[in-house]
């Protein structure tokens, strides 16, 4: 049994009066200028940059940083006073939320991930969440507490008083920072806690797991998890909605309007159902278990779409989107990294292996043929003619693959 402390959060209802739904919206305002005019003093730089040559204009300017904005920052409240209104501790928190999607940006620009995002300007409808940092010297502090025969509790933030938040568990810690977002349906309040938790796995099971289209997660015992089919339905509708918006509605008229508040009201339904169905499935996983085995799948490649160009045009195109829809409505990368978070918090060990040929190995005897495979969900040797279900088969392949490089690891801690 190990104790480890750790920073975890907790995200809650927050329901705030007419006054400080305001402040809050009044806040948000704030921030997204701040933010604009960070962002658009970045972009001047960076042009005048690369037309000097960034080495030379760094050397004659200076570099551009969050620390040297938010030193300027007190001039700008200076030019714009209402900012002395909005917390300080919030203000720099979106300079410092600027700053990392630049690193991000120029990250993935250097790896040639395709994952490049240039961060953008924030709109008037842009919901940006709102941080409260945690002071020592403030009485009150950010120690929630339980309103008394509730499922309430409250919360005293800077400049906005006390609020009231839905506790649907018990916070034990101390909370670090509140992040504070309005969502579509309401304001939701996140609380940073820093605690110690135990990790402990009295389990002596190993599995190795195959996630696929038709069955979202396949285990070496033979267990199936799928997607609830209410998923599925809420997806078409989400589409069915769209299509007819398009289609019928006046763009930015009222009822276009109408019409997308209920189509996001939708995707948020359907967020918040796969995220819980993700969270159950890698706990049940990780704590039934003391070794998870998973495949290492690069999604975003094997979602990378098939059109190809008009020299070379892709084949199959319309099987290989349908295919790249069932992999990103079954969450792969989400649930893969769910149960690595899981796994660290349940006392579980994930091992990554690489899944090659694994749905065409047999698993009896080790022949790789590509006719072992006879359908998606079929698979009979063609050496032993030995007879499973293909993603149960492919399951046993992982957990084998697994079982050498967790010895290894572990030999290696002992040894260290």
């Amino acid at each position: 049994m190990f104790i480890m402390v750790s920073i975890r959060n907790i995200k809650c209802r927050l329901y705030l009066n007419s006054t400080q739904s305001s402040l809050m919206e009044m806040y948000q305002s704030h921030c997204r200028l701040v933010w604009n005019l960070a962002l658009h003093q970045r972009e001047e730089y960076w042009n005048k940059a690369s037309t000097h040559g960034p080495l030379q204009y760094k050397e004659a300017h200076g570099s551009i940083s969050e620390y040297g904005q938010s030193a300027e920052l007190t001039v700008l409240k200076n030019d714009f006073p209402f900012l002395y209104d909005t917390p300080a501790g919030t203000l720099t928190n979106v300079l410092t939320a600027l700053d990392q999607s630049y690193k991000l940006f120029f990250s993935n620009l250097k790896k040639k991930n395709g994952l490049a995002g240039k961060p953008r300007y924030k709109r008037s409808t842009d919901s940006i969440p709102l941080k409260f940092k945690g002071n020592a010297n403030t009485k009150r502090g950010y120690t929630p507490v339980r309103i008394d025969g509730q499922n309430y509790a409250r919360i005293f933030l800077d400049k906005i008083g006390s609020v009231r938040f839905r506790c649907h568990e018990e916070v034990i810690g101390k909370v670090k920072n509140c992040m504070v977002k309005k969502e579509t349906d309401g304001w939701y309040i996140t609380l940073a806690v820093e605690g110690e938790f135990t990790r402990e796995n009295r389990s002596h099971k190993m599995i190795g797991i195959d996630l696929g289209v038709i069955h979202t997660v396949t285990t070496s015992e033979g267990e199936h998890i799928d997607m609830p089919t209410e998923f599925q339905l809420i997806e078409e509708r989400i589409k069915f909605l769209k299509s007819r918006n398009d289609r019928r509605k006046v763009k930015f008229s009222n009822s276009w309007k109408k019409e997308v508040r209920k189509i996001a009201k939708l995707q948020q339904k359907l967020a918040r159902a796969k995220d819980y169905f993700i969270k159950m499935t890698a706990n049940k996983l990780t704590t039934e278990n003391f070794l998870v085995v998973l495949e290492d799948l690069k999604v975003k490649n094997m979602t990378r779409s098939a059109k190809g160009t008009i020299e070379d045009p892709g084949r199959n195109v319309a099987a290989k989107s349908g295919l790249n829809r069932s992999i990103l409505s079954n969450n792969w990368a989400a649930l893969r990294n769910k149960i690595v978070q899981m796994g660290s918090k349940n006392g579980c060990e994930v091992v990554l292996v690489n899944p090659k040929h694994t749905s065409q190995t047999c698993s009896s005897c080790g022949l790789i043929h590509i006719d072992n495979r006879r359908t998606q969900e079929h698979f009979k040797c063609i050496g032993c003619g030995t007879e499973m279900n293909a993603d149960v088969n492919a399951a046993i392949n992982i957990l084998r693959l697994g079982e050498p490089k967790f010895r290894s690891s572990t030999d290696d801690k002992k040894v260290a």
